[in-house]
């Protein structure tokens, strides 16, 4: 079943088009990968899907539901969740405040000032099972400011896991990260995939070739290739669109 269905997503900029008839799906359970050269339309089109901004035309439909030109208050209720190319957490708290603060506001507790017994333990415990997924759990009461790069990722991740999303936007997830901190997101992306379909952006050519279901890529604000690794990798048009960037088989940059 397609969690994410994008019709015909067009968005202009004056007479620029920055995205030019995309259209994809993204299945339950599924990790799919969007990606291009520089200025293809990647993080526009993200920020259509993710209410940022106002799509120009085409259809944006969620869970079935047609969702196009909402906002991000009423997408993150309706299951979508997304992260960005520069983490964003609260430095100013802690590791579990972080993620609680996503359990309480899922749950409808952050307008509460007294929350009861009942409600206190479920986002503890809620917290805590968030944490130790995303292999954070021993640094619960360490501020988030002391966290190096690949951790604050991962925090990230756990605060847009914290409110149950069905889909889960990464832009970027790896950027900046050294091969061992990306090898350690790969493997959170895999198993973020087991409750939640993702659409993600990545430059790291060889992570969306290992992780990918189906690949859509963008050249030029418009849609080029899409599929399986395997076929994308080997699409004429790709290999174009990627030259003195990226071929298939070569180190990515």
């Amino acid at each position: 079943m397609a969690i994410l269905v994008v019709t015909g997503l067009v968005r202009r900029f004056g007479a620029l088009r920055a995205v030019d008839g995309l259209g994809l799906s993204v299945e339950t359970g599924q990790i799919h990968a969007l990606i291009g050269p520089n200025g293809a339309g990647k993080t526009t089109a993200f920020n259509c899907i993710s209410g940022f901004l106002r799509p120009t035309a085409g259809r944006v439909e969620l869970d079935g539901l047609d969702v196009t030109g909402w906002p991000p208050h009423r997408l993150v209720a309706a299951g979508l969740a997304r992260t960005f190319q520069v983490t964003r957490v609260f430095d100013d708290l802690c590791v579990a405040e972080n993620v609680a603060l996503g359990v309480r506001s899922r749950l409808g507790l952050n307008r509460r000032l007294w929350p009861g017994g009942r409600a206190v333990s479920t986002v503890a415990k809620s917290t805590e099972e968030i944490l130790d997924a995303v292999g954070l759990g021993g640094r619960a009461a360490n501020a988030a400011s002391q966290l190096s790069h690949g951790e604050r990722r991962a925090l990230e991740i756990a605060l847009a896991l914290a409110v149950a999303p069905k889909l889960l936007l990464l832009d970027e997830p790896t950027a900046g990260m050294s091969a061992g901190d990306a090898g350690q997101i790969s493997r959170l992306i895999r198993k973020v995939a087991h409750h939640a379909a993702v659409l993600l952006v990545e430059h790291d050519m060889d992570l969306v070739l290992e992780i990918s279901d189906r690949i859509t890529v963008m050249a030029q604000g418009r849609p080029i290739a899409a599929g399986t690794p395997d076929v994308v990798s080997r699409d004429a048009a790709v290999q174009e669109a990627y030259l003195g960037q990226w071929l298939p088989g070569e180190p990515s940059c």
